[in-house]
């Protein structure tokens, strides 16, 4: 009885709080926890927030009309699985016989906060039901979410339009492979390249520029990206391939303008800046400062030794000058091949590991394909049903994956293992981010001791689009739920990329890691540690809420692997699993 009475001083205090706008990250943590296993708080706190919001709707209702329709209609959106949402609000309103709105402009005057009582009455109940009922999220942009639910909708609004933000690709080219570079680590297939100077010490570069001409460096080289149509060769060679849609393309020399008019060439410029050129399909002109203009077709070349034409040397294309660029084809497939069976190599480690509790390597069965078969130790008690994701192609040739993409697609498992410190990791592909919440790995419901994590789509205020957030969720047999994330990893503009995921959780230190491509983004301390933390039946790429209400959480890409030790692994043994040297 005392619990209770101080429990509910508690709430009421940190619920005034709240009302006031005052309310802190880890004050809000308790308010929720409080609510949501105590039946009379929780509709307490329902009609709290239903309450203040007509209050305050009520004081400003015609400033306040438009902003309260457009964040119902937000809401609405974004509860798509909620067929009946805007349904409920129109009843609502029918009910209370809207539909005979006066004529008389007096007595519309006093319409407005009848209408918007109505509405507020009929909307704030549904969000105040979708706030509650909605698994409970403790970082500090869902704390803004949820304050919203009591000030945004009475906040004035100026009648005026609000600013639209959208990404911008700020690229002019994209990188399609890049094969033994010391800069492996800069340069990454699938990444945008934006103007400026790119270096390679060694290895091959090819870029496709979005107007749509190829180009192929090889090292040593110096090259300055200038836009989509015009590079500026400092030194190096380079080959380019530009289909007639891509006319135009323009290689400056230090003593000479290359214009490709199409298909194929050779560009060359020495250390002492000397360069020449090699036609090899098609058609070029070049130019100079001083204004000379000359053709080279098919089968010839010219070599700059100066600016003046009298300098220039005739001769014949040579293929065999930029012999290197025929290897790439070659290196691209060794270098596939070192990939997995680095990956292979890896993976020997891990089923080795006396730590492994599941690896799902994403490999289809050839009798069971709709199974995704457990390698680890504990057998088949821990297989996953595949329902509705397809298998597609991984992060290198030869890798396969499951592909993720409607509401229904996911991995059912269960894995009963209690872990007191573990290590998750997956290679996953982000198509992208189309919910507020995208699965990797969602335990069912979200109870003491569950794991959920998943990426979030965090939204900025005042920012429509999205950047990607890891968020790690743990649910304290003690102390109730927490958050861990980091952001950004991942934007618009990373869609399709594919990256290898960390998480790590160590109860002896009591530390949270999370890693990104085999490196340590963020470690922070374990707030709210637990006895043991359990997976049980859970979803990989998707979300059974348990209750009657299902938000969309389904991931809109790829997973390649997903391994879990019941171990705080080490910073090298992660980089290893990313396949980092």
């Amino acid at each position: 009885m005392n619990n209770n009475m101080e429990h509910k001083k508690q709430f009421e205090a940190l619920l005034a709080l709240l009302l006031d706008n005052k309310l802190a990250d880890h004050e809000f943590d308790a308010l929720i926890a409080l609510a949501e296993h105590n039946p009379e708080l929780k509709n307490q706190l329902s009609e709290q927030l239903t309450i203040d919001n007509l209050i305050r709707q009520r004081f400003e209702a015609t400033d306040q009309l438009d902003n309260f329709v457009n964040q119902t209609v937000t809401t609405a959106f974004e509860n798509k699985t909620n067929k009946r949402f805007e349904s409920d609000i129109i009843s609502a309103i029918t009910n209370n016989q809207f539909d005979k709105r006066p004529a008389d402009d007096n007595i519309v005057r006093g319409y407005f906060p009848w209408l918007l009582t109505a509405l507020s009455t009929a909307a704030c109940a549904l969000l105040s039901f979708h706030f509650l009922t909605a698994e409970p999220n403790h970082d500090k942009s869902n704390h803004a979410e949820a304050t919203q639910l009591t000030t945004q909708l009475s906040e004035p609004t100026e009648h005026k339009a609000k600013p639209q933000y959208e990404y911008q690709d700020l690229g002019v080219a994209v990188i399609a492979n890049a094969i033994g570079l010391h800069e492996n680590a800069i340069f990454k297939i699938g990444d945008s390249v934006k103007p400026g100077q790119l270096h390679l010490s060694e290895g091959f570069l090819e870029l496709e520029f979005y107007r749509g001409a190829q180009l192929k460096i090889s090292g040593p080289a110096a090259i300055n990206i200038i836009n989509e149509e015009r590079v500026e060769l400092i030194s190096g060679k380079v080959m380019t391939d530009v289909p007639k849609v891509a006319i135009g393309f323009t290689i400056d020399t230090p003593n000479s303008e290359i214009i490709d008019l199409g298909t194929e060439i050779g560009v060359e410029v020495t250390k002492d800046g000397l360069s020449q050129v090699h036609v090899f399909e098609g058609l070029v002109e070049v130019r100079n400062d001083l204004g000379y203009q000359q053709l080279i077709e098919k089968g010839q070349a010219i070599n700059f030794s100066g600016e003046t034409r009298s300098e220039w040397r005739d001769d014949i294309a040579s293929k065999a000058k930029f012999a290197e660029f025929n290897t790439i084809d070659d290196l691209t497939g060794t270098a596939i091949s070192q990939q997995h069976q680095k990956w292979l190599s890896v993976k020997a480690e891990v089923l080795a590991d006396s730590n492994l509790v599941t690896y799902y390597d994403f490999e289809p069965s050839a009798k069971k394909p709709r199974i995704l078969t457990n390698l680890s130790s504990h057998g088949d008690k821990h297989h996953g049903a595949i329902v509705g994701a397809r298998w597609s192609q991984g992060p290198w040739q030869g890798k396969h994956a499951l592909k993720f993409k409607r509401a229904s697609d996911r991995v059912r498992v269960d894995i009963e293992e209690k872990l007191t410190s573990f290590t998750m990791a997956t290679w996953v592909k982000i198509d992208s981010l189309d919910r507020r919440y995208n699965s990797l790995l969602l335990t069912d419901g979200y109870k003491p001791g569950d794991i959920h994590w998943q990426i979030s789509n965090y939204r900025a205020q005042g920012i429509n689009a999205g950047i990607g957030t890891i968020v790690l969720g743990l649910f304290s047999r003690e102390l109730g739920p927490k958050n861990y994330t980091y952001e950004p990893f991942f934007s618009v503009s990373d869609s399709g990329t594919w990256y290898h995921l960390a998480t790590r959780v160590d109860s002896e230190l009591k530390t949270v890691s999370l890693f990104v491509n085999g490196e340590k983004v963020k470690q922070t301390k374990l707030m709210k540690p637990s006895d043991y933390w359990l997976i049980g039946p859970a979803s990989i790429g998707n979300w059974d809420p348990k209750r009657l209400q299902k938000p969309l959480r389904n991931l809109n890409g790829s997973i390649a692997e997903i391994m879990i030790f019941s171990q705080a692994l080490d910073d090298n043994y992660i980089k290893r699993l990313a396949l980092i040297d």
